[in-house]
């Protein structure tokens, strides 16, 4: 699918994918193509045992074979799939800290992204999301 984004449209948005795979699509697709990968925050996880938090958020994604072939050519294993290791978790998630989630951005930008898709998880409720944005941004309303 990479390959096709790169030839038949002006670029992908990856999903469920560490920094190291930003840099793999950069270099498949090309420097003219835009790249827009997720990148997952755990949700309320300030002072939480986030890691736990989203394990069965991305167990559901590790259900998908689609989404382990892909991580399987980054060196994570099944045991990774199996036990949502911290090693897989903390490459795939970062916790709600704006500093991490900065860094994080910054890392899959330094790797070719264009732009970096933000993706609370476990999703909370809209309103949630309303109010993160406008803390965010003054003079929005819902």
């Amino acid at each position: 699918m990479v390959e096709l984004g790169g030839r038949a449209t002006d670029g992908v948005h990856t999903y469920f994918s560490p920094v190291a795979h930003t840099a793999a699509v950069r270099a498949a697709i090309g420097p003219d193509k835009w790249l827009a990968p997720s990148l997952m925050v755990a949700h309320g996880s300030s002072g939480n045992p986030w890691r736990e938090l989203v394990g069965p958020y991305l167990q559901l994604c590790l259900g998908m074979p689609n989404y382990t072939r892909n991580l399987q050519r980054f060196g994570f294993t099944d045991f990774d799939f199996v036990t949502t290791s911290n090693v897989l978790v903390d490459a795939l998630v970062v916790p709600d800290d704006p500093p991490l989630v900065q860094a994080r951005i910054e890392e899959h930008r330094a790797a070719g992204a264009d732009h970096v898709v933000v993706q609370l998880v476990p999703p909370p409720s809209a309103s949630v999301v309303r109010e993160r944005l406008a803390a965010r941004l003054p003079g929005l309303t819902g």
